[in-house]
């Protein structure tokens, strides 16, 4: 009895478990014969894409026959997003959802770990994993240097002149490499590049020169995948040498005559004196100096002297040298033997000569300035004269005579009719003057000046006298 109890038992269980399983099944195929068909996966994302740091990417995933299942993009087995819904950091991800089944994956702002990532899309059964893309995508990530590159190192205060000298410039160490070059004056130098502690260092090495003070130094930095070049400068050179010696000397020096010598230098850092070395025999003459400036009288015996200026700096002292070179007559002079008879031929006719040249200038001197008061005498005598007497611009000068007379009749042959004269010393009408003569006396006497007035032929003549005293002349 005990036995068949037990056997019914078990018989149960097993029945409930096949019924449980059963129920399953049949629950997945209604839910299958439901949906239609199984959710297919119809695009595959890149395989490998290749994007520029900083900049925006998407991947692409087209579900069909999604049902009740949901997607999900993963980074590795980190799982992104659930359908729509981004399930990590929300501002570098997005999903882009399309009606035609499409759950696009867009990276905002690619990152260097972007590319160590497999990007995958799959599909899951709430939180089961059904299925994937067979093959990932990978992203190949173009990276940018930081904006703080390229840096160049700074130069020193400054360099003596044939010292060595480094100039560096870093960047940083990306992929792909940045392009590292080092310009002087608008040209590329050689240089030398090396890796240390994540960055390429470039080196530019040279010997200092006077000819590199204020030169232009300059690094470049170029980057591949935008294509941009920065630059950087280190500072500007400024070389330190000796002085540069210039003597200016006089076109011709003769003996007995003064000779000005000057001493120009050049130098960084700037000149802080100047000698002149001059041998003793010139310091017992007149000689002279101040400030690069020399001045001597040179005799014979100082022809080939050597001489000397001397200029300071801080680097250093330089010393330039040269010889005084007189001229070849002052230095020899030979006195020829000659004949006393020929030599004073030629002084008589050399003196002959120079009478006849200075004969010939005197008479062309008298001629011109005869000439030239010709045309003087004729403007004061004559010209002068004429405008005297036909055009007096000024008073003229005449010759008078001792008595003359000058007739003045009437222009109106109406009396009433003319106003210049003034009223008859009697009456209240205007009269009329007939004549006038005037009378010159050569000597000063007293006279009696005396006018009278005819008023017509019918009348009686007026007369009217006034006494007025006059040293030269009478009127009647």
């Amino acid at each position: 009895m005990k036995t068949g109890k037990m056997f019914n038992k078990i018989a149960n269980k097993l029945f409930v478990t096949k019924l449980k399983i059963f129920l399953i099944i049949l629950v997945s195929y209604l839910i299958c014969v439901s949906s239609g068909q199984e959710p297919t996966i119809q695009t595959k994302p890149q395989a490998l894409t290749v994007a520029t740091e900083g900049q925006s990417l998407t991947l692409y995933c087209n579900i069909q026959n999604l049902g009740t299942y949901n997607v999900s993009w993963m980074c590795n087995e980190t799982r992104l997003s659930k359908n729509k819904q981004v399930l990590v950091e929300s501002s570098h991800y997005d999903i882009l959802e399309e009606d035609n089944g499409g759950f696009h994956l867009r990276i905002k702002d690619i990152k260097r770990s972007d590319k160590d990532c497999n990007y995958k899309c799959a599909i899951y059964n709430n939180d089961i994993f059904v299925k994937s893309h067979q093959f990932p995508a990978k992203i190949k990530v173009s990276e940018i240097p930081q904006t703080k590159y390229p840096i160049c190192d700074p130069l020193e205060n400054g360099y003596n002149e044939n010292t060595t000298i480094e100039v560096r410039c870093r960047g940083e160490r990306v992929n792909p490499r940045v392009i590292i070059t080092w310009m002087k004056n608008g040209k590329n130098v050689k240089s030398e590049s090396s890796v240390k502690n994540g960055e390429e260092i470039v080196t530019y090495s040279f010997k200092a020169q006077q000819s590199d003070s204020s030169a232009s130094l300059k690094c470049t930095m170029h980057v591949v995948p935008t294509g941009k070049t920065l630059h950087c400068t280190p500072g500007q050179l400024n070389i330190r040498y000796k002085p540069n010696i210039t003597i200016h000397e006089p076109e011709s020096v003769s003996a007995g005559k003064e000779a000005v010598y000057i001493c120009r230098a050049t130098a960084n850092p700037k000149i802080t004196g100047y000698k002149w070395n001059v041998p003793a025999n010139l310091k017992n003459k007149d000689y002279k100096s101040d400030r690069g400036i020399l001045r001597i009288t040179p005799t014979l015996k100082d022809n080939l002297t050597k001489i000397s200026c001397t200029a300071s700096n801080q680097i250093g002292n330089v010393t330039r040298t040269i010889t005084l070179r007189l001229l070849k007559s002052n230095v020899t002079m030979k006195v020829p033997v000659v004949n006393p008879s020929v030599t004073h031929r030629n002084n008589d006719n050399s003196t002959i000569s120079l009478f006849a040249i200075v004969l010939v200038a005197v008479g062309c001197s008298s001629l011109i300035l005869l000439l030239m008061v010709i045309p003087v005498c004729y403007y004061y005598t004559c010209q002068r004269h004429e405008e005297g007497l036909y055009m007096p611009r000024m008073p003229p000068i005449m010759v008078q005579p001792d008595v003359y007379s000058e007739p003045k009749d009437m222009a109106f042959s109406d009396p009433n009719q003319n106003r210049t004269l003034p009223l008859l010393p009697s009456g209240t009408m205007h009269g009329k003057w007939k004549r006038s003569v005037g009378v010159q006396v050569p000597t000063e006497i007293e006279i009696e000046e005396m006018y009278a007035h005819v008023e017509g032929e019918a009348a009686a003549m007026k007369l009217n006298a006034s006494r007025v005293r006059s040293t030269k002349s009478e009127y009647v």
